[in-house]
């Protein structure tokens, strides 16, 4: 009975993160924001992952080092600082043994993600007619419109989108 209710929670938390993950992805794609209570929220969820499974204190260094080093990062304009928050969120969340493979993840994540913003911004078209002038209704016409004119005045990337999908990648590697 014990164990389920660990298993439980352990599935509960994950779920929490795996929202979260996809929340701040979303948001990022969208309105290049990420709220803060996304980060917490997720930080939070990690830490108790971290708790269930005994590697809260091996976690916090984690954290403390990705934290760390993406701060660096934010400070050369390599990173938005939400970005950061929700990196070291991850640290939390992911089990610190898989937190490189994470880390490789997001790298890779990032980079196929910079690589598609380069060929998008010199080879998609403008939104047809005079959709750049009139208000498109459709949420999808709304952000083709948005990210078309990030595209073509070299706006920042998504880097919430190449975390989330490096994350996701990390938790089904580790089995959960």
């Amino acid at each position: 009975m014990h164990d389920a209710y660990l298993q439980a929670v352990e599935a509960v938390l994950t779920v929490v993160v795996l929202a979260c993950l996809t929340a701040a992805a979303g948001r990022d794609i969208l309105t290049r924001t990420i709220p803060n209570s996304i980060a917490v929220v997720m930080a939070f969820a990690g830490l108790g992952l971290r708790a269930l499974d005994g590697t809260i204190v091996l976690a916090l260094i984690a954290a403390l080092l990705v934290g760390g080093l993406t701060f660096i990062f934010w400070t050369r304009g390599w990173l938005g600082g939400a970005d950061v928050k929700l990196f070291a969120a991850l640290s939390l969340a992911v089990n610190p043994y898989a937190l490189p493979g994470a880390i490789v993840a997001v790298t890779i994540f990032g980079a196929v993600l910079a690589m598609g913003y380069l060929l998008a911004s010199r080879m998609l078209p403008a939104p047809a007619g005079s959709a750049l002038l009139r208000q498109p209704r459709s949420l999808v016409a709304r952000a083709w419109r948005a990210e078309y004119r990030r595209l073509r005045r070299g706006g920042p990337l998504p880097y919430a989108a190449a975390i989330a999908f490096g994350g996701i990648f990390a938790i089904a590697a580790q089995g959960g």
